[in-house]
């Protein structure tokens, strides 16, 4: 990679970078497309909002647990080819047709890239049990969060409540005594690990609550088409997207807890905006403004929070730490779906606006529990500052100073 003192990159850098970013834009494009979509399929298929947050949360779940085993299989059998198997899973419907073509770009960028993995004979282990308990434990706490308005038959209930008991024992069982468990839990003892991975679980659910949360309103409340619930959430990922690049070459610069911070504290400013002006008549613009400042404390924060945890663990289980990474911003997410879904959990007709203040407010202070996090990042990680510090560089004399002076 390039440094500030002007270093050539090495070959095939841009398309590594190609390969990552495409492959990484599906789940976001999937997610904004699919919430837009939301109020028309729950018109078109006559179901509820609960039956429509089970159809975000299958999504997510299937994430949550995909995420630090695809990690995993990374670390053992080559970060390239699990890349390229999971690029080639398929759509659904009409609605995914565009990721065709940017599957088959990241593909084709990825076979040029021809990406330097050791043929080493590493052991291949996993944790299928584990994964499927998680899985399981991940369906009974959505079950039970779109449960909390009643009208659930209480057998269903009993057996949701049993099913968290003995999946929740059967997954730590799991986690303890599995060699390779699905998630690298021992990471969580290092402090900017754990402060960088729960600003991404807190920052994902405000993010994934919003998302569906905003056409329901637009839609259902205040009567307009999902062209206006388009061009809104699009003021907040469009903005994401270029402040992000400019976000990693400050924290790149200055550390990863300055641009962490000033995005959590814009992220809280823009869901309390919400929040104070959440109206039926609240303005097209206003909502704009408020998740375009939204976007920009997310653009801000996400991209050094996520490389601060990467970079907290040791270089051989970077992709068990990139997957529990994201794990954990799915659990965010479900969270969020779930309680999006008790809280609208209706057969028909639009939901009070009192509903969506609810909302907010339960995204207001998971916004602020995010700031807390944030604080708690490392600015540099340790091997980097010593490296820095063991620099000589030369006076204006041309001599070696030793000083210890930062780069």
């Amino acid at each position: 990679m390039a440094e500030a003192g002007g270093t050539q990159r090495r070959p095939g850098y841009v398309l590594l970078l190609t390969t990552v970013c495409l492959g990484g834009v599906l789940a976001p494009l999937n997610s904004t497309m699919l919430a837009v979509a939301l109020p028309e399929v729950r018109e078109s298929f006559s179901v509820g909002h609960k039956e429509i947050g089970w159809l975000v949360s299958a999504y997510l779940i299937a994430m949550a647990v995909a995420q630090p085993v695809g990690g995993r299989l990374g670390d053992q059998l080559g970060r390239a080819r699990v890349f390229q198997a999971g690029l080639a899973a398929g759509s659904w419907r009409w609605l995914f047709l565009m990721n065709a073509s940017l599957v088959t770009a990241a593909l084709v960028s990825l076979t040029l890239l021809r990406y330097p993995e050791k043929r080493g004979t590493r052991a291949f282990s996993l944790d299928w049990a584990g994964a499927l308990f998680f899985a399981a434990l991940l369906v009974s706490v959505t079950f039970l969060l779109t449960s909390m308005r009643g009208g659930e038959d209480v057998y269903l209930l009993a057996a949701a409540v049993i099913s968290l008991l003995l999946s929740s024992a059967l997954f730590l069982q799991r986690q303890v005594s599995s060699p390779t468990p699905i998630a690298e839990w021992k990471l969580f003892r290092n402090r900017s690990y754990s402060a960088a991975t729960s600003y991404i679980l807190l920052s994902n659910l405000v993010m994934y609550t919003t998302l569906p949360t905003v056409p329901f309103f637009v839609e259902e409340v205040q009567g307009r088409g999902n062209a206006a619930t388009g061009t809104l959430l699009a003021s907040m990922s469009v903005l994401m997207a270029v402040v992000s690049p400019l976000s990693g070459r400050i924290s790149d610069g200055r550390g990863r807890r300055q641009p962490a911070v000033a995005g959590s504290v814009i992220m809280l400013a823009a869901v309390a905006a919400v929040l104070v002006g959440m109206d039926g008549e609240v303005s097209y613009g206003y909502l704009a403004a408020a998740l375009t400042l939204l976007g920009l404390g997310l653009g801000l924060s996400f991209g050094a929070a996520s490389t601060a945890a990467v970079e907290s663990a040791p270089r051989e289980l970077a992709g068990a730490a990139a997957g529990t990474n994201s794990m954990m911003r799915y659990m965010g997410s479900i969270i969020g779906a779930g309680v999006l879904g008790a809280v609208l959990s209706s057969d028909a007709g639009a939901p009070g606006i009192g509903l969506f203040r609810l909302i907010f407010a339960v995204l207001t202070g998971a916004a602020a529990l995010a700031c807390l996090s944030t604080v708690f990042i490392h600015r540099f990680p340790p091997e980097r500052i010593a490296g820095q510090e063991a620099v000589v560089v030369p006076d204006a004399a041309g001599t070696a100073n030793s000083s210890g002076q930062h780069l």
